[in-house]
């Protein structure tokens, strides 16, 4: 007869055992979370340190800021960036950098300690010339350069095809065995645009203009967030809410968004000019009433300057020269940030966000107001010497120039103007999702039918864009007597601003019109009575002279 002893474990010590293979199988059976930051790229540590190396910080003959525009692209990710010249280059400069992008926009002759330590970083980003240098060096075989090449009309990548125009020139060098990226296509044939080889990613053109942007930007976020899944958001606005605003129409509107559960954030700039005077949102107490639904309706606040400016002007820069105002009346303008707030806050609105009028504002203006906020919608300025030098950013940016957070304007806005407005937005979101990890920005004026809004959302959905609440977003606004904090959808004011009573505004209203409407009978009472009067008088005054003369 055979018999089987079983060992007896306590339960105590048994349960142990059970919970370490429990977590031992999770580590081994359950992928690790994917981010967007470097850590997810192997060899890259979190903060990756990066450096932009360049040969000029703009093209010859021109003034684009191209490094300014990159480093606002790296704000991005993960990543801490400095700026270097290959004119203060010394042996040894370039160890203990993780990523490097070399801008060589010009020829010029490399040495080979530069070029040993560049291959030494773990990426290197690798822009336009001198690359065949870098070649040679690697020893690199069946490496061609065929120089500056046109005529080609589309980029392909990830399976899409970005039109491209046949003037447009780039250089085009590369080796047989790279790994492809992103193709050009002259419908005869394709060449390399983007290829990757060793620690190298090549890019045959630095260009932050459409498709250009978006293969920069697609190609960043492959590399550097460590191939995350796909994930589309958009920002929508409604813009250009003023004292003036039918409130009618802004009802219609926000009830449409609130029916369809559409996040969505307002513009409001609380001040204008009328007849001579300036008037303001305190004034037009049923708009104010209709604001105050706003966020029971799933939408915010954006503070859009403080006071609406007249034609062409621009309430932050001297349009008309295309440059900053000078200091005393950037300082008066820019002090309307503190009083917008202030205001809005009064009337029970907290602004959650800032838009730049017009998106032009000086380096110096920037700087004012992230103090007073951390999220900012639309574009950034990239230098004082124009307002046309920004760019158009495929997702969220940490902004080095502005020093906050950015959501883009990236798809323009609703232009009734246009053939097809609807579908020349929903063209330019079907281009940005070429990048994986998106944000797309437009807007839609507060003047238009809520009706022309409904197929743009439609379509975003189709294309499986999330809206974004900035509600449920981390953010900080600040002014004298108040502040405003939120983060994972908390929100903590603190506030010493006195409230004003719209209901008792409302009243005084109501109690006015009572009261010219009662003005305005006395008066009519009285003109009556002047021409009973003046009537009675002409009638005596005819008896009189007819018994004159009868007499």
């Amino acid at each position: 007869m055979i018999s089987l002893h079983f060992m007896t474990v306590p339960w105590k010590k048994l349960s142990m055992i059970l919970a370490s293979f429990l977590v031992l199988f999770l580590m081994v059976s359950v992928p690790p979370a994917q981010g967007s930051s470097p850590e997810n790229t192997p060899g890259l540590r979190s903060p990756a340190k990066v450096l932009v190396f360049y040969e000029r910080s703009t093209r010859f003959g021109e003034t684009f800021p191209l490094v300014k525009a990159l480093e606002e692209y790296l704000g991005h990710f993960d990543v801490q960036v400095e700026e270097m010249a290959c004119s203060q280059w010394t042996p040894g400069s370039l160890k203990g950098y993780d990523v490097i992008f070399y801008l060589g926009d010009y020829k010029r002759s490399l040495p080979n300690n530069l070029l040993s330590e560049m291959s030494q970083v773990h990426k290197l980003f690798w822009f336009e010339q001198n690359i065949e240098q870098y070649a040679g060096f690697e020893k690199w075989i069946d490496f061609h350069d065929l120089g500056l090449l046109s005529d080609y009309v589309s980029l392909h990548y990830n399976g899409t095809n970005l039109s491209l125009n046949p003037s447009e020139k780039f250089n085009c060098a590369y080796p047989d065995d790279a790994q492809d990226r992103v193709v050009a296509d002259n419908l005869h044939g394709l060449v390399p645009f983007v290829w990757e080889k060793d620690n190298v990613v090549y890019f045959s053109r630095l260009d932050f203009q459409n498709p250009f942007n978006l293969i920069l930007g697609g190609i960043l976020e492959d590399i550097l967030s460590g191939n995350q899944a796909a994930s589309k958001q958009v920002l929508l606005r409604i813009e250009d809410v003023q004292p003036l605003t039918p409130p009618d129409t802004l009802v219609k509107l926000i009830n449409t968004l609130a029916i369809a559960r559409i996040p969505f954030a307002l513009t409001v700039t609380p001040l204008m000019e009328l007849d001579g005077k300036t008037v303001s949102l305190i004034d037009y107490p049923q708009l104010v009433k209709v604001l105050q639904t706003v966020e029971s309706n799933g939408g915010c606040i954006i503070l859009k300057g403080y006071e609406v400016t007249n034609g062409t002007e621009l309430e932050y820069w001297n349009a008309k020269g295309d440059k900053p105002f000078d200091v005393s009346k950037e300082n008066a303008a820019l002090s309307g940030i503190s009083k917008g707030i202030q205001l809005l806050a009064g009337l029970n609105l907290y602004p959650v966000a800032f838009e730049v009028p017009g998106s032009a504002m000086s380096l110096r203006g920037y700087k004012v107001l992230a103090q007073h906020f951390t999220t900012l919608s639309g574009s950034v300025q990239l230098s004082d010497l124009s307002s046309a030098q920004s760019i158009d950013v495929p997702f969220t940016y940490r902004s080095k120039l502005a020093g906050m957070l950015v959501y883009p304007e990236n798809l323009g806005y609703y232009d009734p103007k246009l053939l097809d407005p609807s579908g020349t937005i929903l063209n330019k979101a079907r281009q940005l999702s070429v990048v994986s990890d998106c944000t797309a920005g437009f807007f839609f004026h507060s003047y238009l039918q809520a009706d022309k809004l409904l197929p743009i959302i439609k379509g975003l959905h189709q294309m499986n864009y999330q809206f974004v609440d900035l509600r449920s977003t981390k953010y900080q606004v600040t002014a004298p007597n108040i502040s405003i904090a939120a983060q994972n959808g908390y929100r903590n004011i603190k506030s010493d601003i006195p409230a004003v009573s719209i209901d008792q505004t409302l009243k005084g209203l109501r109690l006015s019109v009572r009261n010219f409407f009662y003005a305005l009978v006395a008066l009519l009472l009285i003109i009556l009575l002047i021409f009973l009067y003046i009537l009675t008088r002409i009638r005596r005054s005819k008896s009189n002279l007819y018994e004159k003369r009868r007499s």
